[in-house]
């Protein structure tokens, strides 16, 4: 073989793979709506090699869609249930949840099993389709995870200008995740706790948990914890 021919051979080679290169593309993206560059990418793909987060028939992810508060318990007790104790709920003491709807063995198993929601008379109605609030969602998760949210019971101050009262319901849980990276103030140095959630915020949440659990925090959010620790005892 001459070198000519040789040569003429590699450049047909180089020629073909060009098509197929892939640099500076995503290939297979998880969701066509959810670049890589996307906040809440690692999360998502985190959730969903997991099974505990899912998109769309249509292939997206619809990370700024509302969550409602139905969706948010499916998303925190489908990973600590199974098909048989879901089966054994059919009715539900919320006048609100009905019969045959796919959200009631989850509210069920929320309720009665892992305790994570007050059903009646503490609280009357469930409202599956209002979108579910930052504040109820760590509670839900931590609760479900059996996490103390006493904790950092020696913190008491305000966690920032929206989160002044210690003795506020939610605060032990907002406590916590603050402590454990699971959220972290805005730029303007505000927590937001009864900010509606969407498919991406609940996704952060959920990711950086447990990471948290798994003692598999990255530099940035052991940084960040300790940074609004220092700012609320300062």
């Amino acid at each position: 073989m001459t070198t000519h021919t040789l040569m003429r051979g590699i450049f047909l080679v180089f020629v073909l793979l060009l098509p197929f290169s892939t640099e500076g593309q995503e290939v297979n993206p998880l969701f066509s709506d959810l670049p890589s560059t996307h906040p809440a990418y690692e999360a998502v793909r985190y959730l969903k090699e997991r099974g505990i987060i899912s998109g769309y028939r249509d292939g997206t992810f619809q990370p700024e869609r509302k969550v409602t508060r139905a969706e948010a318990v499916k998303i925190v007790v489908a990973p600590l249930t199974n098909p048989q104790q879901l089966g054994q709920f059919q009715e539900s003491s919320f006048p609100d949840v009905l019969a045959g709807t796919w959200y009631l063995p989850y509210v069920e198993v929320a309720r009665q099993s892992l305790k994570i929601i007050d059903g009646p008379p503490k609280g009357p109605l469930f409202q599956p389709e209002q979108a579910v609030r930052k504040v109820e969602f760590i509670k839900m998760v931590l609760l479900a995870n059996r996490v103390d949210p006493n904790a950092f019971g020696e913190i008491r101050l305000p966690l920032s200008s929206d989160v002044t009262n210690p003795d506020e319901w939610y605060y032990p849980y907002l406590r916590y995740a603050v402590s454990s990276s699971m959220t972290m103030a805005s730029q303007s140095g505000l927590f937001a706790p009864g900010r509606e959630l969407t498919r991406s915020d609940v996704a952060l949440l959920l990711h950086r948990f447990l990471l948290y659990r798994e003692e598999k925090r990255i530099q940035e959010l052991l940084t960040e914890a300790n940074s609004a620790i220092a700012n609320i005892v300062a």
